[in-house]
């Protein structure tokens, strides 16, 4: 379940980087769920980074939150 969020958290943090998305109305949208749920699990991606070897793991979604916060 987490899987499936968080991958929909990136690809909507990639549609508003590359602008085929309305930040606005994303932010408006969804900004409180999508910041506390980074605050949240932000050490369980870590942890999953580091353990398969993926640094880019969930990048895109952490730059988004952070930018919100």
């Amino acid at each position: 379940m987490i899987t499936k969020l968080f991958n929909y958290y990136e690809a909507t943090a990639i549609g508003i980087s590359l602008g085929a998305l309305d930040e606005e109305i994303i932010k408006r949208w969804w900004r409180a769920s999508y910041v506390e749920d980074w605050r949240d699990f932000s050490a369980y991606v870590t942890e999953k980074r580091d353990r398969d070897g993926r640094p880019a793991l969930y990048r895109q979604y952490q730059l988004q939150a952070e930018r919100w916060t």
